[in-house]
């Protein structure tokens, strides 16, 4: 934008007064006349440069919790050090280097006498490096700054000498480089400055929303929380499946004088180990297909195509969702199988994961129509939203609106009972009726996630 900005002029000889602050009255540098400024418009430069600047602070926060997200958990390099096969491979090398240099030492014979006092401090010192190499290769390099919102000046002209200039955002006084008169932003660069300060402020708030999810994916993805029962049951598999094997090779090489009827009893224990883990698989498997099947009508109604995981998921939000998604439906638990299609032109993502992986992240059932609303309190007054509603209402589901969209939610038991129905059908009849409640308020599809503001 361009224009002439503001300034204080003397009104007995015309002269530009010079301001260092803004004050409710100066002098003349030219005849010595008082010239008094209106205290309406010093406190709509200062309020103005308050809101500016609070709304520049708050997205300096957002992008230092997105950098903080970067860094430990969403980043390339904090997914490469958080892989699931990092903690694999250092005990299993730490055992491996341990039991070498203890095999050495008795080889060479440095297990007795004074070697086998040192040994046990090598043992120690060996294990120290190797925990403190580990530490010091996940910490390195998790220094990081955030990066400053971008924000485009208002091109003014000085009133005096007609120079051109330009007035930062949240910026209320300034002086012409060539003829020193003071330069006060008008109306216009007033109300540029503050859709700069508010688009900085909700990209700052996409940015760090985007971070949390990268973050929290990136966790779901390399927590045990899903294998918890392979991992309790399947820990007793080397003792009970291993043991038998030893005992039955030491009883075919005669090494072993007992009753038989123990070693049966071992290999019945080990069946049972194996034949409990396989019982495990076919329940989750026969789960995951009753979840994709109550999905399956919403594929055909709405041309959706299945996501292979939560990072396909996390895809979808991040080029058509404008705004927050909470942590806790970022962490996917036992069963999951989401579905991205349109409603009547909005895009659309339904996330079934019904069963969570702790208290603290629960199972749900989630709909997302990225549909821009300007004004989401009043959007769900309208009597298609509360019509929407009811149908949603029915199924166990909320309705909520936001800027982004609507969102329907089914929680815990819910969303359990919802799945177990298989009701498919009527979730697409609420979708569809979603849609057109949409249509009805005008709503904008967001195909990228980054509407005006």
């Amino acid at each position: 934008m361009s224009g002439s900005a503001g300034t204080v002029t003397c009104t007995r000889c015309g002269g530009a007064v010079a301001l260092e602050a803004l004050l409710n009255a100066v002098t003349c540098p030219y005849c010595g006349a008082h010239v008094e400024l209106r205290p309406d418009e010093v406190e709509r430069l200062v309020h103005y440069r308050h809101e500016v600047r609070g709304r520049l602070q708050g997205a300096a926060r957002e992008l230092e919790h997105a950098e903080s997200w970067n860094r430990w958990y969403g980043g390339a390099d904090a997914k490469r050090k958080h892989h699931f096969l990092v903690p694999i491979v250092l005990w299993v090398g730490l055992i491996v280097l341990l039991g070498g240099v203890s095999m050495a030492a008795d080889a060479f014979g440095l297990a007795r006498g004074a070697g086998g006092k040192l040994l046990p401090l090598l043992m120690f010192v060996l294990m120290f490096s190797v925990m403190g190499g580990y530490m010091l290769w996940f910490y390195s390099g998790r220094g990081g700054r955030a990066k400053a919102a971008v924000l485009a000046s208002a091109t003014v002209s000085c009133p005096k000498c007609g120079a051109p200039h330009a007035l930062r955002p949240g910026e209320v006084l300034d002086h012409c480089r060539f003829c020193a008169a003071p330069l006060l932003p008008n109306q216009r660069v007033m109300e540029h400055g503050r859709a700069e300060a508010e688009r900085a402020l909700f990209s700052a708030e996409l940015e760090r929303s985007r971070a949390e999810r990268r973050g929290m994916t990136a966790l779901s993805a390399s927590s045990g929380a899903r294998s918890t029962p392979y991992i309790v049951i399947g820990s007793f598999l080397p003792m009970t499946l291993l043991g038998s094997v030893g005992f039955t090779v030491s009883f075919a090489m005669g090494r072993e004088r007992g009753p038989i009827g123990g070693l049966f009893v071992l290999w019945a224990l080990a069946g049972a180990n194996v034949g409990l883990l396989g019982l495990i698989y076919l329940y989750r498997s026969h789960r995951q297909d009753q979840l994709d099947r109550a999905l399956r009508p919403l594929l055909s109604r709405f041309l959706a195509l299945p996501l292979s995981d939560a990072w396909a998921m996390n895809g979808w939000l991040d080029r058509h969702w404008a705004g927050s998604v909470p942590v806790q439906q970022m962490f996917r638990g036992p069963y999951f199988s989401a579905v991205a299609g349109a409603a009547q032109g909005y895009p659309m993502l339904v996330v079934a994961n019904p069963v969570g992986a702790s208290d603290d992240y629960p199972g749900f059932v989630s709909v997302r129509l990225a549909a821009w609303l300007s004004m989401p309190d009043s959007a769900a007054n309208h009597p298609a939203a509360v019509a929407a509603r009811a149908h949603f209402e029915q199924l166990g589901f909320s309705l909520s609106w936001e800027r982004a969209g609507p969102v329907a939610l089914a929680v815990h038991g819910a969303a359990r009972r919802w799945v177990a129905s298989g009701d498919g059908q009527r979730l697409a009849d609420a979708v569809e009726r979603l849609g057109h409640a949409l249509r009805a308020l005008g709503a904008t599809p967001v195909d990228v996630a980054s509407p005006p503001v």
